[in-house]
């Protein structure tokens, strides 16, 4: 069996066309899958019997819904997905007003061990596959197709934004991913807009020069947390290998690249990274930079060793970064009542 969804539309036309099925077809049926969540492409419309033979063997195959949980806060909704060998990851649908952002993992797991993150303190398990990345957006827009109730914020019934900000750090897994955003863009398919799916990530220097020599044009959200390089190593231990300096700078060559800003996420830590003068450093180091700048408060977890900041601290700290002209919101995370919120995807 071949997954159908595993596929960018360029490698499901070289398939088909060794089964003497045209390229125009091809397409239909890749656009069929996508718009339409079409699971058996062998049954569409204007195929030959022979042609349908031919396709018997191609399935969209997803991961399953093993159980899922509504934020009474937000109406976030996180998904425990099942993969085909049993593992787990967490898919985490959060709707907005005229928007429906849809959170993707890309690892069973990660292997960066950011202190603050309890994804980290799994470990890496493996990676995810392109068909089980693209899986999960096809899983929850037939979810959604489903369903009778509505969002209060909207009426959508398909999602319209991709975040890479599930399980996993997504430029780890970077060939599937690059494949997985093809599939994700591509006008005979889900046809997103690359400016609606952002790739985060810790700070992965290779992934984010390649991620520009891609030129997918997709939005970049980098965790950067502290300023200070020996604090920073402490808290992401990347930054022993790619050094925080080399990273910014690469983050400008991005966002000139993409002509737009680059998004900077900055989780506060009571004690750690929240005072007056903490803001001034980072006001002072995104200085003339094209950078936005998210500040999410600390969601906290079991066995924590981190403190959520008051809302006094955090909003001191944002009039400081607005003093210094450095675009700024506080960002407080979706889902933080079912443990969906930035940092607290562990499959408790």
């Amino acid at each position: 069996m071949t997954n159908f969804l595993s596929q960018t539309r360029e490698e499901l036309i070289r398939a088909l066309d060794g089964l003497g099925i045209s390229h125009n077809h091809s397409k239909l049926l890749f656009n069929q899958v996508y718009r339409d969540l079409k699971r058996f492409p062998g049954d569409s419309p204007g195929l030959s019997k022979k042609g349908k033979d031919k396709l018997r063997n191609l399935l969209v195959q997803t991961p399953n819904i093993k159980s899922l949980k509504t934020s009474q806060e937000d109406q976030s909704i996180k998904f425990i997905v099942a993969l085909g060998d049993g593992k787990l990851v967490e898919t985490v649908l959060m709707p907005e007003k005229s928007r429906l952002t849809l959170c993707l993992s890309s690892q069973v797991g990660c292997a960066q061990r950011c202190t603050f993150c309890h994804t980290g303190r799994m470990g890496l398990a493996r990676n995810l596959t392109v068909g089980e990345i693209v899986g999960q957006v096809f899983l929850i827009n037939e979810w959604l197709e489903n369903q009778k109730f509505e969002f209060s914020s909207n009426n959508l019934k398909k999602i319209t934004n991709i975040v890479f900000m599930g399980m996993g750090e997504p430029l780890d897994n970077f060939e599937n991913l690059v494949r997985s955003i093809k599939i994700l863009t591509d006008p005979w398919g889900l046809a997103l807009p690359p400016r609606k799916i952002a790739v985060s990530t810790a700070g992965h220097l290779d992934g984010m020069v390649k991620l520009q020599k891609e030129d997918l044009k997709v939005s970049l959200a980098l965790s950067l947390h502290i300023i200070d390089e020996k604090k920073r190593s402490k808290l992401m231990p990347i930054n022993k290998r790619y050094p925080l300096s080399l990273v910014i700078d690469q983050a400008k060559k991005y966002s000139k690249a993409i002509n737009r800003a680059v998004l900077i996420q900055y989780t506060l830590f009571s004690g750690v990274n929240d005072s007056p003068m903490d803001a001034v450093y980072l006001s002072n180091f995104l200085k003339n930079t094209n950078f936005k700048v998210n500040l999410i408060p600390f969601n906290s977890f079991d066995n924590s060793n981190f403190q959520r900041p008051s809302d006094e601290q955090l909003i001191n700290f944002q009039s400081i970064l607005i003093k210094n002209n450095i675009r700024s919101m506080i960002r407080y995370s979706k889902g933080r009542d079912i443990g969906a919120a930035c940092g607290q995807l562990a499959l408790q």
